[in-house]
């Protein structure tokens, strides 16, 4: 996941790091039509990141098996 998602310096990263720097990013969580959101700042250094992370992921599920 690390290799598809995030690429880059990131792929040689340990879990922790990743934690500490992307998954806990202060933020809002609200639910809307059903689903959940999650809204944290744009200027927020994590947000290219995870909105990149976000694309990849897409185009991975998107693409043929």
């Amino acid at each position: 996941v690390k290799g598809l998602a995030l690429g880059g310096p990131w792929v040689s990263k340990r879990l922790k790091t990743i934690r500490f720097q992307l998954l806990a990013v202060p933020g809002r969580v609200l639910e809307r039509g059903g689903r959940l959101l999650v809204r944290i700042g744009k200027t927020h250094p994590a947000f290219t990141l995870l909105r990149a992370g976000r694309q990849r992921f897409r185009a991975l599920l998107a693409a043929p098996a």
